[in-house]
């Protein structure tokens, strides 16, 4: 289906059809479908009250080269090829000639294979073999051009004429280079409100709390492209795209352009790319995240959809242990008012999303100093209720289950870092929520 669509492209956009070009008109005559005319004369198609030059309105129709001779042009000529109409200086002989061409000219159209089929075609002979010219006044000054209503797709009562070019339909081509060739990557043709419902789903799919205040929870396919890439610490950016050694995956835009508008599952081996990318790094941000939960809710395999917020009830093992290695990175943060050189999170998240065990066993018993520090500040006492309540209301939950895992497969490891994005998040809209109680004014609170 993609060349025939390309040509109904071209057939759209007069610029791009060949033998064609942009004429200016400034009279019309209007047809019905039966080709009888609408009106008894033809129509200006100059605007009334038009400050300066008058013009009339430009369209692009087929045009055939003519010096001297009698040539026509298909369906839009001037008058005397149109209706036989001649001037006073014109030779009759001669416009007989011309208008006798530009009939037949319309009946091997209409005669033609695409021509029987077309009902713009059968209406422009039906004008000329039931003699309607002769019914047609000629206006005072008309001896120029006619544009036939026809020609333009216009049925009697002004709607479009029933067309596949004019009904809601979607395409999408998606091409690349290949040496000094461009090669076809991807072609989509559906009905646009399928296209309208795909793409609202593909943002409640990805749909993720932010970590930073008043950060995004949607992001663009091209910024899930650069997320694909390595993090350059030093510089706090994704490598460029094309650079050497940026680690992205070939055709990464093309799976989720095509994921996106066919609502189709993201390749299998984006999310080993990008959990492997995640560790390697350090770095997760709202962008993976969202990525992490879109692959997560579309995978094959999956039962439940992932929240798009913390989900304080989800008793996943893997889950649970992502949450539970985030708060002991917040513990541990408080305990040090942040003067850290390497933190517990730098030493053992890489290790962690493959076995979360070792790292939180480890974290809890160095959570135990890191409360008894904290217990020294008075300032600190309702921090540290907090801490440990959290604590403990995790441990429950992941001794509910089957306890922290000590091997977990690719999913567990993407479902550990969605934890540890939410927890994150969570903990960051706390804060700013307690940023708002306290910036409260005097008045506000006692209204």
């Amino acid at each position: 289906m993609l060349l025939p669509r390309l040509i109904e492209y071209a057939r759209r956009d007069g610029a791009e059809l060949p033998f064609h070009r942009e004429r200016t008109f400034d009279w019309e005559l209007a047809l019905g479908l039966d080709g009888r005319p609408l009106s008894g004369t033809v129509q200006s198609l100059i605007p009334i009250e038009e400050r300066g030059r008058p013009r009339g309105v430009a369209h692009w129709v087929p045009a055939a080269v003519r010096t001297v001779g009698v040539a026509a042009n298909l369906a839009a000529d001037d008058a005397q090829y149109v209706l036989g109409w001649a001037d006073e200086d014109s030779k009759p002989v001669r416009v007989a000639q011309c208008h006798a061409a530009f009939v037949d000219l319309t009946r091997r159209w209409a005669e033609s294979d695409t021509g029987r089929a077309d009902p713009v075609a059968q209406a422009v002979h039906a004008f000329y073999r039931d003699a309607h010219p002769a019914s047609i006044a000629r206006p005072e000054g008309c001896s120029t051009t006619v544009l036939h209503d026809a020609h333009r797709g216009r049925a009697p009562d002004g709607r479009l004429v029933d067309d596949p070019l004019h009904r809601a339909k979607f395409c999408s081509l998606s091409v690349g280079g290949n040496v000094a060739r461009v090669v076809v990557r991807d072609w989509v043709e559906m009905p646009l409100d399928q296209v309208v419902e795909h793409v609202e789903l593909w943002f409640t799919d990805h749909e993720i709390a932010s970590s930073r205040p008043g950060g995004r929870r949607h992001h663009g396919i091209g910024q899930f492209t650069v997320v694909c890439g390595r993090w350059l610490r030093d510089r706090k950016q994704y490598a460029n795209l094309g650079a050497k050694g940026a680690d992205r995956p070939d055709g990464v835009q093309k799976d989720l352009t095509r994921a996106a508008l066919r609502d189709t599952p993201v390749p299998p081996s984006l999310l080993a790319h990008v959990v492997r990318r995640v560790r390697t790094d350090g770095h997760l941000d709202d962008t993976r995240a969202a990525l992490l939960r879109l692959i997560l809710t579309r995978h094959p395999g999956s039962t439940e959809k992932p929240m798009a917020e913390l989900d304080p009830h989800n008793s996943d093992p893997a889950y649970v242990a992502g949450r539970l290695f985030e708060l002991l990175e917040q513990i541990q943060y408080a305990a040090s008012d942040g003067k850290l050189n390497t933190t517990y999170g730098d030493r053992y998240f890489a290790g962690a999303v493959s076995n979360p065990r070792a790292a939180i066993v480890g974290g809890r018993r160095d959570a135990i100093a890191w409360l008894r520090k904290l217990r020294r500040q008075p300032a600190k006492q309702g921090a540290v209720i907090r801490h440990e309540k959290e604590l403990d209301q995790l441990f429950d939950l992941v001794n509910a289950g089957t306890g922290i895992p000590s091997r977990t497969t690719l999913r567990q490891q993407a479902t550990f870092l969605l934890g540890y994005h939410h927890q994150r998040a969570h903990r960051f809209a706390a804060i700013e929520a307690a940023k708002a109680v306290r910036s409260t004014t005097p008045d506000e609170e006692t209204t």
